[in-house]
């Protein structure tokens, strides 16, 4: 009976340029920028939106070049949706994700990563609801065709175990290591075309690795638009980059050059070649929202936070600290074994250290964890679990076990995003995920053991209530 009675699945696509128009805008994604300003444009940053409709159900993507949005610029841009979409697209509707390049400006509050510029955040706000009114206003009838196709070792698990216990981010001689992760070599994709002329409407591509293949102070999409535009290239429709499970996934990249990311994007494409399309007739499109009520693990008491303020602050200052900071330091820096700190690079992290513990102090005890949102796609042969965190690839591979479906896949950095969710095995380790991170996105402490189960129950829940087995 699948696909039986459907009402006709209409689609339709818009794309607007996100580029910052100011010069300067500080960038996010890398503390080693310092906070300096940009110096230009290497390519544009987009907004893309998709609408679908089918009967009384309708959904709205939209994926921006941006790192991240977090959770003063989400309610920004829902606002401003509401009043150009009305309730033809309710925000329970609707998701925001961003490709995660690190070459944007700040579009979510990161301690020395980034300033926040109200300028930009009006015209990202602005864009957002012009582009998914012009997509809105584009539908027509469509077909729909999907794909996967696996691509090995194009990415790698950036966790590194070592034998020594510690986690870090940099290779290593085969010798230190006791333990690394898994990669996700799995690429979907999704397209609409017109049901009468055949005419190419969009197509969505999901992957996951990390858009840190270049670390300059230019502007840039990274890997996700570069790849994006070589494929509307050669195919002749144009892409939405979904960014995966990535939070411990990064890209093969050598000096984080452009250079780098032509090699992710030529290495990537050569493989996709031809797209895999299937026609998925009879498509049935359903989303579900729901949300994780997180809660923090232990945090540090008052006096302990003052005082690594003040530890920290006096190696911002250039003074010698006490080796148990310094160690946290070089964690942080991935300095390797018997090696040293740029010592620029040790004072400025540490500068955002002592500012972190400052503000913790100063709301301790008060600090309540958000609520992640999640929402659950259903379309035809395809599942979509759509996350509001930097999702490790494990919790990938979770999800999808727990589906018989052909495709199934996560889609992290979508908004209000809350930071990164370890699994628990993460949390026992340590690393940066688990014991840094979050100091750098505000938060008293890493997510509590057992966050990732909650997301995992959840998505489960939500694919229920699609119907889906």
């Amino acid at each position: 009976m699948k696909g039986q009675g459907l009402p006709p699945l209409t689609a339709g696509y818009a794309s607007a340029d996100i580029t910052p128009p100011t010069p300067g805008l500080t960038l996010s994604g890398f503390a080693a920028r310092c906070n300096q300003p940009s110096t230009g444009v290497h390519d544009p940053l987009s907004v893309r939106a998709l609408a679908l409709e089918q009967g009384d159900r309708a959904i709205l993507l939209l994926s921006f070049d941006l790192l991240a949005i977090g959770e003063p610029l989400a309610a920004e841009m829902e606002a401003g949706l509401d009043a150009a979409l009305g309730s033809r697209f309710p925000r329970s509707a609707r998701v925001l994700s961003c490709t995660h390049t690190h070459s944007a400006p700040a579009s979510i509050r990161l301690i020395g990563c980034g300033i926040e510029d109200p300028g930009y955040w009006e015209l990202l706000a602005r864009r957002a609801s012009e582009t998914a009114a012009a997509a809105a206003g584009s539908m027509r009838e469509a077909r729909v065709r999907w794909g996967a196709k696996d691509v090995p070792g194009r990415n790698f698990n950036r966790r590194i175990l070592l034998k020594d216990g510690r986690v870090v981010m940099a290779p290593h001689a085969l010798d230190l290591v006791r333990k690394n992760g898994p990669g996700w070599d799995s690429f979907l994709f999704l397209r609409f075309d017109d049901a009468s002329s055949g005419a190419p409407i969009a197509a969505v591509l999901n992957w996951a690795a990390h858009p840190a293949t270049v670390c300059t102070s230019l502007v840039s999409g990274d890997y996700p638009a570069a790849l994006c535009s070589a494929l509307e290239d050669r195919e002749g429709i144009p892409f939405m980059f979904l960014q995966g499970a990535c939070g411990d996934l990064s890209a093969t990249f050598g000096a984080m050059s452009f250079q780098d990311t032509a090699g992710v994007v030529g290495g990537v494409l050569d493989r996709l070649s031809p797209l895999p399309w299937k026609e998925a007739k009879g498509a049935r499109i359903a989303l579900a929202s729901g949300a994780v009520p997180l809660a923090y693990g232990m945090q540090a008491p008052r006096s302990e936070l003052e005082q690594m303020a003040g530890t920290m602050q006096e190696i911002a200052r250039g003074r010698p600290g006490d080796p148990p900071a310094v160690r946290i330091l070089e964690n942080i820096l991935n300095v390797p074994p018997g090696g040293a700190a740029d010592p620029a690079m040790l004072r400025y992290i540490a500068s955002i250290l002592a500012e972190w513990a400052r503000q913790t102090a100063a709301a301790a005890g008060r600090a309540t964890a958000p609520d992640l949102a999640v929402k659950v796609l259903s379309l035809g042969p395809m599942i979509l679990a759509f996350v509001a965190a930097e999702v490790f690839v494990e919790t990938a591979y979770t999800v999808r076990g727990l589906f018989a479906r052909t495709a199934c896949a996560v889609v992290g950095y979508c908004a209000p995003l809350v930071g990164y969710l370890p699994t628990d095995e993460a949390l026992q380790e340590g690393g940066y995920e688990a014991e840094y991170a979050y100091r750098f996105y505000g938060h008293p402490a890493a997510y509590a053991a057992g966050s990732e189960q909650k997301l995992v129950a959840v998505v489960r829940a939500l694919a229920t209530r699609l119907g889906v087995p």
